[in-house]
């Protein structure tokens, strides 16, 4: 598949030898249980576990290079319950409805990016091993500067929002669907990413 893929507000990223990712592009993302009654499955949130939580339980939202978590049940920061639109600090730690932990981190000064871990066991919808908020770029490398951390990459890759569309740049070539690039590559659903010492593919998560 060739051409920009349409800027789609979800997809997963998988990565061979590190895991998969849950991509969300939104500026406000909606988070809470996972509905199991539904055929075929459907939530009212972007990001859901099974847990003692409300379908809708919080929003996250970016403003600029911050953001702000708007309460819609029980929700904790730092330890402290909060009831009204808050700041989020980088790193911190929300506790929802005394169940699901999750850790939210803005990893880079250069990005607006920012990526949330579940500390506690409860299963989401897609078994990812993280959630990036994705600004306008997304790091992917061996360092602790990187939203998404694969230790044995030998290089840097960035994925950016580009021209209506997502894109992948690197310092070094790479093969996109058997097509090699040099410097810049588009992306669409469902193609794969290959380069020294790294595998990966991008799909698209339907409404």
């Amino acid at each position: 598949m060739s051409g920009h893929a349409a800027l789609a507000t979800r997809w997963i990223l998988w990565i061979d030898g590190v895991g998969a990712f849950l991509m969300l592009l939104s500026e406000e993302v909606l988070v809470g249980r996972m509905n199991s009654t539904t055929n075929p499955p459907f939530d009212d949130a972007d990001i859901s576990w099974m847990g003692n939580l409300s379908r809708r339980h919080l929003t996250l939202r970016r403003t600029g290079d911050d953001y702000v978590v708007q309460p819609l049940a029980r929700t904790s920061l730092q330890g402290r319950v909060i009831t009204e639109p808050t700041w989020l600090p980088s790193p911190c730690e929300l506790l929802l409805n005394d169940s699901v932990r999750l850790k939210f981190e803005l990893c880079s000064p250069l990005s607006a990016s920012a990526r949330i871990e579940v500390l506690s066991n409860h299963r989401g919808r897609w078994p990812v091993q993280g959630i990036i908020l994705m600004a306008d770029t997304c790091l992917l490398g061996a360092g602790p500067e990187n939203h998404i951390r694969c230790p044995s990459w030998p290089s840097q890759l960035v994925l950016v929002r580009r021209d209506g569309g997502l894109a992948i740049k690197s310092r070094e070539t790479l093969t996109i669907n058997n097509s090699p690039r040099s410097g810049w590559g588009s992306l669409s659903h469902d193609q794969t990413v290959s380069g020294e010492g790294f595998r990966m593919r991008l799909e698209e998560l339907k409404p």
